[in-house]
């Protein structure tokens, strides 16, 4: 994923500004669906494949809240089964670095 968004910040900033220029319910329903269009549809933790599309699916590695300007940043996500989800939103930082996705999650925050 980092490659198909390897551009400056500023310029992805403006682009998903562009794309989603409020924070709404509806702008979050359009990026979940933008971001089960890209990716494949298994989770990226474990393998185990998704059937059928859910928001749920669709894992904030900066959680929106604290990183409101990541929330629609796709190198910001990852597409995750809900018990890995639930891992990462929840797990402390040795717990998430036991994960097989944290060494690419945090070479993705490199570019913020």
């Amino acid at each position: 994923m980092p490659q198909l968004f390897d551009i400056d910040l500023l310029t992805r900033k403006v682009i998903i500004s562009v794309m989603f220029p409020h924070t709404s319910p509806e702008s979050d329903v359009k990026y979940y669906r933008w971001m089960w269009s890209l990716k494949k549809h298994w989770c990226e933790e474990c393998g185990k494949p998704l059937q059928g599309y859910s928001a749920a699916y669709v894992s904030h590695i900066l959680t929106k809240g604290a990183h409101t300007e990541t929330r629609y940043d796709p190198l910001n996500s990852n597409i995750l089964c809900m018990q890995h989800h639930n891992r990462w939103e929840f797990a402390t930082l040795s717990e998430k670095q036991k994960m097989f996705i944290f060494w690419e999650n945090k070479k993705r925050l490199k570019y913020y």
